[in-house]
């Protein structure tokens, strides 16, 4: 693009960024809503009927909205339904999906405007946006890695908050002299930032512990005492929701994260490295031309090193470094890496144009504002991807069966993609006028190894046990299904309905 000049580079750039970037985290395949992006759509369409469709006074529903809110994972995911007041029906819900993708194309475009305030040249940028594209974009087919990162997941905003954040490192080391207001600003910008991928996962204090030491020291040296101490402060009210939420129910999120790593959950989907980076590059092959690009960048790198800015190299350190805690950990997911997958090719783009000449201000925020227009108009159609029928036809088959024996308690004996928990209790959500149904499951005790006898006795005390055939993933949550099975075939005072075509509803109540 060093051809063009003024306006048309600008635009290009722009028109590159939207793109390349759109069609990582934006699809409109149909979609079904699984294990974890159910209970997130579950918990966003409670909070907004707790907030706007609430009984009682204002503040008894925010304390309604906080107890759906907290819980073991921070609560950025919990709020996407907002917005749009009481969701009541699955067509509602599917706003929910509009919400993420709009939000992750904020931080998106927040990441184009400071690569053009950094001046990262033409060539560079198209290379870093073609590589992003390559390994979570929708080709070649079957492009695995895209089903993730354009699901109802907080891993792409993740990612993207996390590169954003990375990108103040290289914006600050550019940045010229400035006054004591504009420092509290932009410290407070920093603070937001840092609050929303706090907020979103808990992983992102790893970034938080690094950047933040850096971005204070480069306004340290550049600028002195007093204007590093009026970014702190800025700082310090931008992160104040992040740090409240840490102070008051953080234990349980550094929990779940720690076991999730490193802990018992994490060995239950322990993979080889070699087995994962094998199915990785079968299932998405744009992930070759991805680390074709990347070598390519850092071999660059080398080669220019004398031109490198230090700063620089240690934002690319800090992603490096969280990949290789993610490959270090048993619960090796290529999903949980993507904050190091977006922003590697950015940061190399941002180190290999050295100190070139910034994009003005206001044209590139002109731009950056014209991408997020672009970005968010194409978001909108994202609401109709999922359909009910797919997502929650045999959860709603159970509790169709439950409605109709009048049970109210209901224990899901099996776990798999088409039936567990999380999608029972967001079938009965979105189900008007129907009574609500307690829903519990066995996993938890199968995973941990409890004694079965527990399990037999909570089958005892259960109105309906629903079993779901030929369920084979995962093993480990499934390993005691034929026990449970044999157990409750021996009691004789349990009727049998077929609901679907693989799933057994045993209940007490049902044809006495």
């Amino acid at each position: 693009m060093s051809h063009l000049s003024g306006r048309s580079r600008y635009v290009a750039a722009g028109a590159l960024f939207a793109v390349c970037v759109a069609p990582t985290f934006i699809s409109y395949q149909p979609y079904a809503f699984r294990w974890d992006d159910s209970d997130y759509l579950w918990q966003s369409v409670a909070v907004s009927q707790a907030l706007w469709a609430g009984s009682g006074s204002l503040v008894q529903r925010l304390h309604e909205v906080r107890a759906v809110m907290v819980g073991i994972r921070p609560p950025a995911m919990t709020i996407m339904g907002v917005p749009w007041g009481a969701l009541d029906s699955w067509e509602a819900a599917g706003k929910c999906l509009i919400s993420l993708d709009g939000l992750i194309s904020l931080v998106a475009v927040a990441c184009f405007y400071l690569l053009m305030r950094v001046g990262v040249k033409g060539a560079f940028l198209a290379a870093g946006c073609v590589a992003v594209c390559a390994a979570l974009g929708p080709w070649p087919p079957p492009a695995f890695q895209h089903n993730d990162a354009s699901a109802f997941l907080a891993d792409s905003l993740f990612a993207w908050t996390c590169t954003a954040a990375l990108l103040l490192i290289p914006h600050e080391s550019r940045t010229k002299r400035q006054g004591t207001t504009r420092a509290l600003g932009r410290g407070f910008i920093w603070g937001l930032l840092l609050s929303l991928g706090t907020m979103t996962k808990i992983s992102f204090l790893y970034f938080a512990s690094l950047i933040l030491p850096l971005l204070l020291f480069i306004r340290l040296r550049r600028e002195g005492t007093r204007r590093c101490g009026a970014a702190l402060l800025g700082f310090a009210f931008g992160f104040m929701p992040a740090a409240s939420y840490l102070l008051m129910f953080g234990r349980q999120s550094l929990q779940n994260g720690g076991a999730s790593s490193f802990g018992a959950v994490a060995r239950l989907y322990s993979k080889p490295f070699a087995q994962v980076i094998r199915e990785t590059l079968e299932m998405s092959p744009g992930f070759y031309f991805y680390f074709f690009l990347l070598a390519a960048g850092a071999y660059l790198t080398v080669q220019r090193r004398k031109s490198i800015l230090w700063s620089d190299v240690a934002a690319i350190l800090i992603a490096c470094g969280f990949g290789l805690i993610v490959v270090a950990s048993p619960n090796l997911q290529i999903r949980y890496a993507f904050p190091s997958i977006v922003s590697l090719p950015l940061l190399l783009c941002a180190a290999l144009s050295g100190e070139a000449e910034p994009t003005p201000p206001r044209p590139a925020g002109l731009t950056a504002a014209l991408v997020l227009i672009a970005l968010i108009a194409v978001v909108i159609p994202v609401r109709h991807r999922a359909q009910r029928s797919d997502s929650l036809g045999r959860a709603d088959a159970v509790l169709s069966q439950a409605r109709l024996c009048q049970d109210s308690m209901v224990l899901l004996a099996t776990d798999s993609p088409t039936l567990n928990g999380p999608l029972v209790r967001l079938a009965s959500l979105l189900t008007q006028g129907s009574p609500q149904i307690q829903v519990s499951q066995l996993v938890a005790r199968t995973e941990l190894n409890l004694p079965i006898s527990g399990d037999f006795s909570l089958m005892d005390q259960a109105d309906a046990v629903v079993f779901q055939d030929h369920v084979i993933y995962p093993q480990f949550s499934n390993a005691r299904s034929a026990e449970y099975k044999r157990y409750l075939e021996g009691q004789s005072d349990y009727r049998r309905f077929k609901v679907w075509d693989d799933l057994d509803f045993y209940t007490r109540r049902c044809g006495r």
